[in-house]
């Protein structure tokens, strides 16, 4: 009877074991499958948005770029005189032969455009072309045609098919304005035709991430397809789409679609509308496709069972065989790790391996139930975070979350004031706001002294019975035991503590929670602080914007009733000079508002760089930390991120630069002009480019000023000289100087691109720029500092061009 039980026993244990180890094995599988069929199909439509989003933002650079460069030809001064240039002998004139070199030139540079006609207004027939076939043919009866009459500026087209060229084209065009007519008459039109096939298709064809059976397509707003497709030959301009993705693109939308495409196969699509281009876009992907990866984890969870089954039925038998009671303990105490449930402990007396297997499940249950708290309570947190906009709303749910968590009755949010003075409870719970004494900064309470200086979290246990936190009901005084304080710093200052009190001893757990979300609370904060400021300061510069219009405005109507009082009143020269009084009060206003801008620029602009360094670590951690896991592509837009946040911190230098100059005080002295300007010439310009420069630099005299900001505006003149004749063979630079009533006026000359006269306004404006980035790099700061630095020494700085025979700055400077 003995022998049978004993065997009865090993039976049911190895049942048991086998039941125990499959059972949940089985219900995991079943939960997992489906959650990974659902997220390889989010990842999916993740991966299809993230490919959509950065093709439209390609699409939309190379429509931005062309549609710059075409503008800056319709604007060449020849083409604006063409009125002129008509009505005279091709033999006496030779801007026809500037017009044509210059759009020959122009489609050179610019491998997109296969042709380029400009078009008489008056007659519509085709005068310039780089087709010279086209010369003299009338588009009057063309539909692009009479849709650029009716734009009467700029306009871009669909892609369509061209019996100029005959193949498929979009088309730029703008209004050729004549200069007779102070540019408001139009003279002719500027026509562009792009060859889409040579930037546009080969981008949406790159089907990179898109494995073999997804693409990229383009629709108008008739849902026509306008591009190759890879499962349609000859579809552009052919194929009408009916594919839901496709219709709800072209109607505006954005989003994501589990749908048909127009060969009825299912798919994933994320699409989206181009606004400028009036195109619908859709990115997609066979739904087939993405099945293969479902199978293959199906296929893997069956090989991972099968062997674990194996193995189990092995263990079971072995350990059937050798091991009862303290088996089925331990069992006991896993199948409830295994359900999430660690509060389980293996008791075993003895003192072999069985218990020191015991001992190590239960630590293993005490650290999982730990790391478990620890996780999910940091991930509420943070998902909690990431909702809130403003400070209160921030203040509010972290006090709230805590308290909770921590079962503390008390708590508060205290934040320090705009003087820097006193801490200021916003938001409570368990008292009433006014309950709480502000603390201050400079001599706080004792339980705040060690986290303002140490700016730590901290455990405070022995409390005064004065304690803000006590509190009183019917009589009766509730003095908590135990105080937890957290602070949150940004720019190594206390700016806000989160308090919690309770009647007793703050839970291991709990502490550990606390100190671990000081860092993610203080990441939070600083972000939302900085998109305060950001907030801030748009609004205190969109009032000062708006003010200085409304000034302008008024300065103009002041200037034109003063032209018409000289005209007609000749004898009213003292009412002009009460006019030319108040004009200058105006002046004196707008500088002072401008003084004002620069110190606030200089304030957001060293905010603004905390969270740069931010985005600029975080991404250089990906890039080395992550790259395997990120992938290629990954990689890849993690450097974009990387340089476009170096790009960012050039402009804020550049900004604080500008700042900097305008409240530094001048340190006057006898200056060698001279000189400062050849020393600034051999330490900035290098050794390759400075073997093709001729530079020349006259007698100039010397003068009183600051030399160190009198270097600089050499520095930036005579660097700005040099790129913008960069694409000359040989450049020349030739510097010198004259006198004007009681100035000294240095200049220097180049023999540049040059610029349109026009736009001479902008030329010393902040971030104003009269070339792309693609032609010259820069941040458009330069000028205004110099410029800035010039009105310090109260003279004057303007400049001379004309397009593509170089600049001449000049700047004067008093004698005295």
């Amino acid at each position: 009877m003995k022998n049978k039980s004993k065997t009865s026993i090993r039976s049911k244990l190895t049942l048991w074991f086998i039941a125990i180890s499959l059972i949940p094995l089985l219900i995991i599988f079943v939960i997992i499958y489906p959650q990974r069929v659902k997220q390889i199909r989010v990842s999916a439509f993740e991966k299809l948005v993230a490919i959509r989003d950065l093709k439209v933002s390609s699409i939309d650079r190379w429509h931005e770029h062309l549609h710059l460069d075409f503008h800056q030809l319709s604007i060449f001064r020849p083409l604006r005189n063409l009125e002129v240039i008509r009505t005279k002998p091709i033999s006496d004139h030779l801007s026809y032969a500037s017009i044509a070199e210059q759009i020959n030139n122009f489609t050179k540079d610019h491998k997109n455009f296969v042709n380029v006609y400009v078009v008489d207004s008056s007659s519509s027939e085709i005068i310039f072309a780089t087709n010279q076939n086209a010369i003299g043919i009338d588009l009057e009866d063309k539909l692009f045609y009479q849709a650029i009459t009716k734009a009467n500026g700029h306009h871009h087209s669909d892609i369509y098919f061209s019996e100029l060229e005959n193949r498929n084209v979009l088309t730029f065009s703008f209004s050729i304005k004549g200069i007779q007519h102070n540019g408001q008459h139009t003279i002719g039109y500027l026509i562009g035709n792009i060859d889409p096939s040579y930037e546009l298709y080969p981008l949406l064809l790159n089907r990179e991430g898109l494995g073999k059976t997804g693409e990229t397509l383009v629709v108008d707003e008739n849902v026509i397809a306008q591009n190759e497709l890879r499962w349609y030959d000859d579809a552009p301009l052919k194929l009408q789409i009916k594919a839901e993705p496709a219709v709800l693109a072209a109607a505006g939308s954005t989003g994501t679609i589990l749908a048909k495409d127009y060969r009825g196969e299912q798919i994933l699509a994320a699409y989206t509308y181009l606004p400028e281009q009036k195109w619908g876009f859709v990115c997609k992907q066979d739904l087939s496709e993405i099945k293969i990866s479902v199978v293959k984890m199906l296929y893997q969870m069956v090989f991972i069972f099968i062997v674990i089954a194996t193995m189990s039925v092995s263990a079971a038998i072995w350990l059937g065989r050798s091991y009862t009671g303290s088996i089925i303990a331990m069992d006991r105490v896993i199948s409830k790790i295994r359900r999430g449930n660690y509060s389980g402990r293996v008791n075993l007396k003895t003192n072999d391996e069985l218990s020191a297997l015991g001992n190590a499940i239960n630590d293993l249950a005490r650290n999982s139930e730990e790391r478990t708290f620890l996780k999910d309570n940091l991930n509420k947190l943070a998902e909690k975070l990431l909702d809130q906009t403003t400070i209160n709303e921030f203040g509010k749910e972290v006090v709230n979350y805590f308290a909770a968590m921590c079962e503390a009755p008390v708590a508060n949010f205290l934040i320090l004031d705009e003087n820097k003075q006193y801490f200021e409870t916003i938001y409570a719970i368990g008292k009433q706001i006014g309950d709480f004494e502000p603390i201050p900064v400079g001599h706080p309470k004792r339980a705040f002294v060690s986290v303002i200086r140490q700016q730590k979290g901290k455990n405070i246990t022995k409390l005064p019975k004065s304690c803000m936190y006590k509190i009183t009901a019917e009589g009766n005084s509730f003095l908590p035991k135990r105080l937890y304080l957290i602070p949150l710093v940004s720019e190594s200052i206390v700016v806000a503590i989160i308090g919690l009190a309770k009647d007793s001893l703050f839970s291991a757990k709990t502490i550990r929670v606390l100190q671990l979300s000081e860092t993610l609370l203080n990441s939070a904060y600083t972000g939302l602080m900085a998109r305060e400021r950001s907030r801030i300061f748009s609004e205190q510069l969109y009032r000062i914007n708006q003010q200085l219009e409304e000034r302008g405005k008024e300065i103009k109507a002041h200037a034109d009733e003063m032209t018409k009082q000289r005209i007609i009143l000749e004898d009213t020269a003292k009412k002009l000079h009460n006019k030319n009084t108040e004009l200058e009060i105006q002046k004196r206003i707008v500088e002072r508002a401008n003084k004002d801008l620069e110190s606030f620029s200089y304030s957001v602009s060293h905010d603004l760089r905390a969270p740069l360094r931010a985005i600029q670590g975080f991404s250089d951690i990906l890039i080395e930390d992550y790259s395997t896991q990120l992938g290629s592509e990954g990689v890849r837009i993690a450097k974009i991120i990387h340089e476009n946040t170096e790009k960012m911190n050039s402009l804020i230098k550049d900004l604080l630069e500008l700042s900097r100059v305008g409240r530094k005080p001048r340190n006057i002295s006898d200056v060698n002009m001279k000189e400062i300007a050849n020393v600034v010439f051999h330490e900035t310009i290098n050794e390759k480019t400075m073997k093709k420069i001729d530079l020349k630099i006259g007698n100039i005299p010397n003068i009183k000023g600051d030399s160190n900001l009198l270097s600089r505006v050499w520095a930036n003149l005579i660097t700005n000289a040099v790129k913008f004749s960069s694409k000359r063979d040989n450049i020349k630079i030739n510097i010198s100087a004259g006198s004007k009533n009681g100035f000294v006026v240095y200049s220097i000359k180049d023999n540049g691109v040059g610029f349109d006269m026009q736009h001479r306004d902008k030329l010393f404006g902040v971030f104003q720029r009269l070339h792309t980035e693609r032609e010259f790099e820069g941040t458009g700061v330069g000028l205004a500092i110099v410029k800035q630095i010039i009105d310090k020494h109260n003279g004057e700085i303007w400049a001379e061009s004309t397009l593509d025979k170089g600049s001449t700055f000049y700047f004067s400077l008093p004698k005295e």
